[in-house]
């Protein structure tokens, strides 16, 4: 039975014992009838978990070809780490993926899922697009259009460049049915039935060789390590393909992949040194570590969905191994990346309509995208209360618009009477853009604190505060009735002030008062407030008189005490208005109680005091009684 070849541990740090398993395992697996079906020229095979790349020597050759002939990478990087100078890249980020999703299954196609996330991560990297591209585009429409199989093995010189040189463009794995669906390798995806739209396009590919043999000119293992690190540093992520000699190494790499964590590390050059060729696999290159000079290794990210201890589907490969390492008569070991351009659609046209529905802390904001740019768009608003970037404000994005459509977006908790600046802004794949700013001017609050009170027999005034966000308030008067609105009655005052008094008014008459707050913009037109404030007062005369007003003058004052003074002395005689304004304490009778009952009042005439809290008297009644707005009689 063939065992691993002697020249180092498979895995990194392991003990003696554990080697002893992982070799064992194999020896198992290899007992096992159904564990790897019979090869297929030129297609992936092994279990649904593990499948690998066994091409023919006729394609592998081909494949050498397209390797050897393409461009070197060109490099600049820097000397090897000291001791605890080490770094770390890390391009995983820069890819949308969901590790359990990204599982080939039982598909030969592992080479197209590490060239994509090549692609993915170059989008990311070079426009700042973070997309999640479909792997099924390529495995329906690669035989239409290349005449390459289906889930039957591949290479990225070969099949994956000359596909995009074809197609010019990438397509998102969230179009209608780009998903992937061919891990059964059913292949029954029609590529007609995948949306290609919308799409990224690609303006030019190539692949990139990262020099790592000798026959490239490398010197040594550490220049080979320098230039894999350049090319991660330089943001590329790289396409590594590995071959094995024997199915003993290959179910030695299954083991590791299945039992092992993410953070052990693999000496892949101990699995895949051999005099013969058996079969090969490729993975997605995403960053390495070098902090540790006794423990440096690449992070690769595999296309086999995650396993026990895998969460994220990554593992390690030591970073000191033997880059010149071989199968048979061709390396072990390819590492590449691509060069490519994209072409993004152009950006959208979006324009800004005014704001409608103002109200005092909402409104809504309105716009229109007038060129998609060939893409489904997203469409927002940015807002704030001065103009210009950047906005303070923004609304949640609104997905999938096209040419051509309005939106809107209702926004609150906006300030009474201030002026906001907004604008409509769309994206797509070619960027964002923004329409013309325009403003408006939310309405006030009305009047707060408004009365109104009698002075006389014809006069009112009028006081209250400034509503939230008011420059200016107008009052509306009307004799017996309500104005009715802004335009009814009579004017009484329009100004900033917060006071003032309505004179010229008949004797013994109601009058009502409504007043509104107004928000001013030298630039819009003003806005009031939708409500107002509402008061009456009742002036005095013809009858109608004051708890207190003794001499019915309108006023309650120490003259009124003189005269019930009087009248209790018999120098004066009371008509029957002054009889009722007189009795204070509405016991019927006029006495010095009530004289001084109208001092308590002077002395006091809100009760804040509450001096007429006597025992004598019921201070709320008696209050209530001298209120200058409660007409004694008619």
């Amino acid at each position: 039975m063939p065992v691993l070849p002697a020249s180092g541990s498979i895995i990194v740090n392991n003990t003696q014992r554990l080697w002893r398993v992982t070799s064992l395992l194999a020896i198992l697996l290899l007992a096992l009838p159904l564990s790897i079906p019979p090869p297929v020229i030129g297609a992936d095979h092994g279990s649904q978990s593990f499948p690998f790349m066994q091409p023919d020597e006729e394609t592998f050759q081909e494949w050498m070809r397209a390797y050897e002939s393409a461009p070197r990478m060109e490099t600049t990087h820097r000397a090897a780490a000291a001791p605890g100078e080490g770094t770390s890249v890390d391009l995983l980020p820069h890819l949308d993926y969901v590790p359990s999703e990204r599982s080939q299954g039982w598909c030969g196609n592992c080479w197209a899922w590490a060239d994509t996330g090549c692609m993915e991560i170059a989008m990311d990297v070079q426009e700042d697009i973070f997309e999640r591209l479909s792997i099924q585009y390529i495995n329906s429409c690669q035989t239409p259009i290349t005449g390459n199989p289906c889930c039957d093995g591949g290479w990225l010189a070969y099949d994956f460049v000359p596909f995009y040189e074809a197609t010019g463009m990438c397509v998102p794995w969230s179009n209608a049915n780009a998903q992937w669906q061919d891990a059964s390798a059913s292949c029954s995806v029609p590529c007609s039935s995948i949306a290609t739209e919308p799409h990224y396009e690609v303006l030019s590919i190539d692949d990139l060789t990262v020099p790592t043999h000798s026959s490239e000119g490398v010197p040594d293992d550490e220049t080979a390590a320098a230039n894999i690190r350049s090319a991660l540093d330089q943001g590329r992520a790289i396409w590594f393909a590995f071959f094995v000699p024997t199915r003993t190494a290959w179910s030695a790499f299954e083991s590791f992949w299945q039992f092992q964590s993410e953070d052990t590390v693999i000496n892949l050059d101990a699995v895949c040194s051999g005099t013969s060729r058996y079969v090969g696999h490729a993975v997605l290159c995403v960053g390495y570590n070098d902090e540790d000079p006794e423990n440096r290794y690449w992070v690769m990210l595999n296309s086999w969905g995650t396993a026990s201890g895998r969460p994220n589907g990554l593992f390690r490969i030591n970073m000191d191994m033997d880059y010149n390492a071989s199968c048979g008569w061709a390396s072990s070991f390819y590492w590449q990346t691509l060069d490519v351009v994209f072409s993004p659609p152009p950006p959208p046209v979006v324009t800004t309509s005014p704001a409608g529905s103002v109200e005092a802390t909402t409104a809504q904001l309105n716009g229109t995208l007038v060129d998609d740019g060939g893409e489904e768009c997203d469409c927002r608003f940015e807002y704030a209360t001065e103009s210009g970037v950047p906005y303070a404000f923004s609304t949640a994005w609104q997905s999938g618009l096209t040419e051509g459509q309005s939106f809107q977006a209702d926004i609150d908790t906006l300030l009474p009477g201030t002026r906001y600046c907004f604008r409509a802004q769309a994206r797509n794949f070619g960027g964002t853009s923004s329409g013309e700013e325009e403003v408006f001017l939310t309405k006030p609050l009305p009047p707060e604190q408004f009365s109104a009170s009698a002075t006389g027999q014809d006069a009112v005034e009028l006081s209250w505060s400034h509503g939230a966000g008011a420059d200016t308030t107008v009052v509306r008067g009307k004799k017996e009735t309500p104005p009715s609105g802004p335009e009814d009655g009579y004017a009484v005052h329009d100004g900033t002030g917060t006071s003032c008094t309505d004179t010229e008014l008949d004797p013994g008459s109601k009058y009502y008062y409504r007043a509104w707050s107004i928000a001013d913009d030298d630039a819009l037109d003003s806005m009031w407030s939708d409500d107002s404030a509402q008061d009456c007062a009742h002036t005095i005369g013809n009858g109608v008189w004051m708890v207190g007003d003794v001499n019915l003058d309108g006023r309650v004052t120490m003259a009124d005490v003189a005269f019930v003074m009087q009248y209790r002395a018999g120098l004066r005689e009371f008509n029957t208005d002054q009889m009722r304004c007189a009795d204070t304490n509405a016991d019927s009778r006029v006495t010095m109680a009530d004289a001084l009952h109208i001092m308590q009042f002077r002395a006091d005439p809100d009760g804040s005091l509450g001096i007429l809290h006597k025992p004598l008297y019921d201070p709320v009644f008696h209050h209530d009684l001298l209120d200058p707005l409660v007409p004694c009689g008619t």
